[in-house]
Formats: C-alpha cells, sequence, structure tokens
C-alpha cells in the first residue's frame, strides 16, 4: 500500500499542477487574441476565462489540500513515514512555482483595458467576483 501511496500522493500534486499550466496557457491566449476590452464579445470571453480559471482553482486546492491531507492522515496510521516527505516536497516546490508564474499571468488579465467606462466597471465586478467568490455569479 506505501508504494501505492508513494505514486498517488504526489501524482495528485502533479495533477494540480497541471490544472494550473493548463490555465495559465490560456490566460496567455486570452490576453494575445484580446489586447482591449472593446465590446459585448470580448467581456464575455473574459467572464468565460474567469469562471474557468475559478473552477480550475476549486479543482486545484481539491486536488493539493487532499494530498497533504491523505500524507498527514497516513503518517498518523503509520502507513508512510517521514521518509516520504521529500516525495511531497518536490512537488510542492513545483506548485509554488508554477502559482507564481500564474499569478503574473492573473494579474495582467485583471489589468486588461477597456474601451469605455461602462466596459471597465464590468469587468472590475467580474474581477471582484473572481477574486472574493468561489463560484462565479455575475449577478
Amino acid at each position: 500500500m506505501s508504494l501505492l501511496m508513494m505514486l498517488l500522493l504526489p501524482a495528485m500534486q502533479l495533477a494540480g499542477v497541471l490544472v494550473m499550466v493548463v490555465i495559465e496557457l490560456r490566460m496567455r491566449r486570452f490576453l494575445q487574441e484580446v489586447p482591449i476590452l472593446q465590446g459585448a464579445a470580448e467581456m464575455a470571453v473574459f467572464r468565460d476565462l474567469a469562471a474557468l480559471n475559478m473552477y480550475a482553482a476549486l479543482l486545484t486546492i481539491g486536488l493539493l489540500g487532499g494530498s497533504w491531507l491523505l500524507f498527514f492522515l497516513l503518517l498518523y496510521l503509520k502507513v508512510l513515514n517521514m521518509d516520504f516527505f521529500l516525495f511531497m516536497l518536490l512537488p510542492a516546490m513545483l506548485v509554488m512555482i508554477t502559482g507564481m508564474i500564474a499569478k503574473g499571468t492573473e494579474g495582467r488579465v485583471h489589468a486588461l483595458p477597456t474601451a469605455s467606462e461602462a466596459l471597465t466597471q464590468e469587468r472590475d465586478h467580474v474581477i471582484h467576483v473572481w477574486l472574493t467568490q468561489a463560484l462565479p455569479d455575475w449577478k
């Protein structure tokens, strides 16, 4: 069983990294395709990107948090020992590096210029929801 856990726990973390990388690439593509929010079409794509990011964040939290909770539970049950900690720490460092890169790109998405004051207000509302709620609700 400990061999299975040695593979499963880091795999959960690496799956979280994969989700983060996919979202990072999607945000970069959005920035290339939409240099300015000019109308309803661009705003709809912006809302879709924000929603995708929010759902991906929940999935990533589940994968990363779940892997650490399971790790500590298995330590407590003595299925694993602290020697396994390195197998958890190395993917965790990759998560941190990926997260720092993604945060910079997300900041550029948040700062995307708009063509009008109304679009600026709508963009700011979407960003507020994106940063303060778990699920998208643009009302």
